[in-house]
């Protein structure tokens, strides 16, 4: 049996000056830019909802747009998950999110480092000049995969440019949870129309914190050269340890397989064109944070 479950959200789109009217073509791109990013985070957060998006009303200097998902959910098993895990407020927050991250690289430069977390769940991105800003998987994501979401906030914001009574564009989805707002003055839509979009890459590379490593193998001359071998995530890899700090107290440590050694991994990806992803090349532990044995059951491979 099945039965539809809606969720409804409103967002307010703010045109801020003294106006009382906007160009209809400004008002257009601005609002199906603001719909394309809130679709493709619909898609990230939970591919299998339908979003509506209708404009629900409007008043001097702002736009109200409300957003309308429906979902076919099996009762007596999907509907209670659905019922405590609504969708919208990730959207509504993950699309704020996209905007932000857009200003920061259009006034930082294009990333030049990107740091995931232990949780896979937020991505912390360090620009050209040194600055970071962290961001949820979904809304990285979006910026690896979805470059015309990129283009279509660009071209919103060389709109805006053209109409210097807009003094500022705000986008406020409520205040629960935290992070749904969003705001530029006009004094920085040109970085948002500028901002560097993602060029693709046949490598990169990125820093996965705090993971644990089983020990399989290991290479007891101090050198950042020699292979190890551990178990990640249920499978084995080789990779090099480059943290001089570690190998300066290598004589304290003992090593047994199956010792747990808590890393930063550095992991290089080969797009593979074939499969259309991205694959992991090479692994190196750029620092050693922790060990912790594990019960005496083997002979260490040497």
């Amino acid at each position: 049996m099945w039965r539809k479950i809606m969720e409804r959200e409103s967002v307010i789109v703010k045109f801020g000056g003294n106006i009382n009217g906007v160009d209809v073509n400004t008002f257009t791109r601005t609002v199906l830019a603001y719909s394309a990013v809130v679709r493709a985070a619909c898609e990230k957060v939970d591919a299998s909802k339908q979003l509506d998006i209708q404009i629900g009303s409007t008043s001097p200097g702002c736009l109200e747009v409300t957003l309308n998902i429906t979902a076919d959910i099996i009762q007596g098993m999907l509907d209670i998950a659905a019922a405590s895990a609504p969708v919208l407020p990730s959207v509504i927050n993950t699309a704020a999110e996209y905007y932000r991250l857009t200003k920061f690289l259009g006034t930082n430069g294009s990333p030049r480092t990107t740091t995931i977390d232990g949780d896979g769940e937020s991505t912390r991105i360090t620009a050209g000049n040194g600055s970071t800003i962290t961001i949820n998987r979904n809304t990285y994501s979006i910026y690896t995969d979805r470059p015309d979401v990129a283009k279509s906030i660009a071209g919103s914001f060389k709109e805006l440019e053209n109409n210097p009574e807009i003094e500022y564009i705000e986008i406020d989805g409520g205040d629960r949870p935290k992070g749904r707002h969003f705001k530029a003055v006009s004094g920085e839509f040109p970085a948002m129309s500028s901002a560097p979009q993602y060029a693709g890459e046949e490598t990169k590379t990125v820093l996965i914190e705090k993971q644990n490593l089983a020990v399989l193998r290991v290479t007891l001359k101090k050198s950042t050269r020699n292979m190890w071998q551990f178990a990640w995530n249920g499978f084995p890899i080789s990779a090099n340890i480059t943290d001089l700090d570690f190998f300066d107290n290598l004589d304290n440590y003992s090593f047994s397989i199956g010792d747990v050694m808590v890393v930063d991994l550095k992991v290089t990806k080969r797009y593979d064109r074939e499969l259309k992803t991205y694959m992991n090349e090479r692994y190196e532990v750029v620092k050693v944070r922790d060990k912790h044995n594990a019960p005496k059951t083997g002979q260490l491979a040497m």
